[in-house]
């Protein structure tokens, strides 16, 4: 695949799978912070969890969301590392800019991303299992 395919790919992604994802990382982070540090009542735990593990959706849609996000966040990544494999050659060195942020901030996230998705995918097995 050429590098304007591997853009376009990522370009077309990043928004679909940024509100979910992000949603999910942040009612997790709220969950864990609030129950640890603060002592959230397991009433409001129990919200932040329904919203991060997609079960407002109910059971029958709640294992493809859980699905296609962790592709859509697989396929985020293996375009993200394969741009900056390619087009890091293809730069001379310039001032920081958002894309060399984005380059250096990618791969830093990358471990707890696919933790975060494996985790959640094998703990949401569909109902036929």
């Amino acid at each position: 695949m050429n590098r304007v395919l591997f853009r376009k790919i990522h370009r077309k992604l990043a928004p679909i799978i940024f509100i979910p994802l992000l949603l999910s990382a942040l009612t997790g982070i709220i969950y864990r912070i609030g129950k640890s540090w603060f002592g959230m009542s397991s009433e409001t735990a129990d919200i932040f969890m329904v919203i991060h593990q997609g079960e407002y959706l109910g059971d029958q849609i709640k294992p493809i969301y859980v699905l296609l996000l962790g592709l859509g966040l697989i396929g985020m990544i293996v375009s993200g590392f394969t741009m900056i494999r390619r087009f890091s050659s293809d730069r001379p060195p310039s001032t920081i800019d958002v894309r060399k942020i984005h380059r250096l901030l990618a791969p830093i996230f990358f471990l707890p991303l696919v933790v975060s998705a494996l985790a959640q995918a094998s703990l949401n097995r569909p109902p036929w299992q």
